[in-house]
C-alpha cells in the first residue's frame, strides 16, 4: 500500500487538536473519558452548600445504592453517571461543633491514617488541599479493592456553618465527601474531580 508521508502531520493534529481542547469544567463542556460534559452549579446541601456537577449525573436510585454501599456507610446523597460507575457522595453528620474550619483538616488526617491500615486500601496521597472561594477543603486519595474490581476514591472533608445556641459561639457540622471511579479510569477524572472540589461554594 503506497504511503504520502501525511501521518506525522495527521498525529501532529490530532495531538494539537486535543491540547486545544477545554480544560476548564466551568467554561464550557469537557471531555473526560470519551464522553462530552458539561458542568452546572448544584445545591448541595439547602442554603449552604454548591458544588458544579456534570448535568448528566442523577440522583443514584434506591437499589443501586443498596447494592453499592453497606448500610453503615451508605452517604445521605450519591449522584452517579448513567453506568453507575463514577459516583459523587455526600454526608453531613448529625453532630454539631464548634465551627473552625481548621478542624476539617484533622478529620482528614485521622481518616487518611485509618484507611492506610485497612487490608487491601492503598493511600496514593495522603495530605492534599484545593481553595474553595475562601475556603480551604483538605483532601487524601487511596485505591482499594471492591468485589470486582479496584477503586478509586478521594475523600474531602469541610465543615458547613450551623445556627448556634449559644450567640457566643458559631456551630458547625462536619461534611464528609468522596468522589468513587474505577482506578483505571482515575487519570481521566483525577482533574475533574479536584476542579469540583475547588468550585465548592459555602454560605
Amino acid at each position: 500500500m503506497k504511503t504520502y508521508g501525511d501521518e506525522g502531520w495527521i498525529s501532529l493534529l490530532q495531538d494539537r487538536m486535543e491540547k486545544s481542547r477545554n480544560r476548564k469544567i466551568q467554561t464550557g463542556s469537557v471531555l473526560v473519558d470519551g464522553q462530552e460534559l458539561v458542568f452546572a452549579e448544584r445545591e448541595i446541601v439547602t442554603g449552604k452548600l454548591w458544588m458544579w456537577l456534570p448535568q448528566v449525573f442523577i440522583k443514584m436510585p434506591e437499589q443501586a445504592a443498596k447494592k453499592q454501599y453497606p448500610d453503615a456507610c451508605r452517604p445521605q446523597q450519591i449522584y452517579t453517571n448513567q453506568e453507575t460507575t463514577v459516583n459523587i457522595c455526600f454526608t453531613l453528620l448529625a453532630d454539631t461543633i464548634e465551627y473552625d474550619r481548621e478542624m476539617a483538616f484533622a478529620f482528614r488526617d485521622d481518616i487518611a491514617w485509618y484507611v492506610g491500615q485497612r487490608p487491601g486500601c492503598t493511600v496514593l496521597k495522603e495530605s492534599a488541599v484545593v481553595q474553595a472561594g475562601a475556603a480551604w477543603v483538605p483532601w487524601f486519595e487511596f485505591a482499594v479493592e471492591a468485589e470486582d474490581a479496584r477503586m478509586y476514591e478521594l475523600m474531602f472533608f469541610a465543615v458547613l456553618k450551623e445556627e448556634a445556641d449559644d450567640p457566643g459561639h458559631t456551630a458547625g457540622k462536619l461534611l464528609l465527601g468522596a468522589f468513587h471511579c474505577l482506578e483505571q479510569d482515575m487519570d481521566d477524572w483525577k482533574g475533574i474531580f479536584v476542579q469540583m472540589l475547588a468550585s465548592m461554594r459555602m454560605e
